[in-house]
C-alpha cells in the first residue's frame, strides 16, 4: 500500500492531485441497502468516490429522511467528487476497524487506500 501523497506546483502551492493507489476496494450497492467495509491492515487514508450520491458513518449509515440537528448525521459524499477521510479510531466517519456506506440508488463506490 502507497503512502498518501499530495503534489505542490514549482511554487510550492497545492495541486488537485494525488499519487495514484495500488489498493482499491470496490462496493457494488444496492439502492437504500447499508453496507459494511473493513479497513485493510496498515491503511491510514481513504479516498471514496462514488458513482452516485451516498453517505458514510463509522456506525450504521442511513440516506437522511429527516432533519437532523444534533450533529449526527453522516458525510455526504457526491457522485464523481472524491473525499478523503482519515481511517482512525474514534473517526466519526471512517474508523480504523470499518465503516459503512449507503445509497439512495443503486450504486458503485471506489475506496482507494493508503498508508
Amino acid at each position: 500500500m502507497k503512502n498518501f501523497r499530495a503534489f505542490t506546483d514549482d511554487n510550492g502551492f497545492n495541486l488537485p492531485v494525488i499519487d495514484a493507489p495500488d489498493y482499491i476496494d470496490y462496493r457494488v450497492l444496492g439502492a437504500a441497502a447499508a453496507e459494511t467495509h473493513t479497513v485493510p491492515a496498515g491503511a491510514k487514508v481513504c479516498v471514496v468516490i462514488p458513482n452516485a450520491d451516498c453517505y458514510i458513518k463509522a456506525s450504521a449509515a442511513t440516506t437522511p429522511a429527516a432533519d437532523v440537528t444534533d450533529g449526527t448525521g453522516q458525510m455526504y459524499c457526491p457522485a464523481g467528487a472524491a473525499r478523503v477521510f482519515p481511517c482512525a479510531t474514534g473517526s466519526r466517519y471512517i474508523s480504523a476497524g470499518g465503516f459503512s456506506i449507503i445509497s439512495a440508488v443503486a450504486c458503485i463506490v471506489a475506496l482507494e487506500f493508503y498508508e
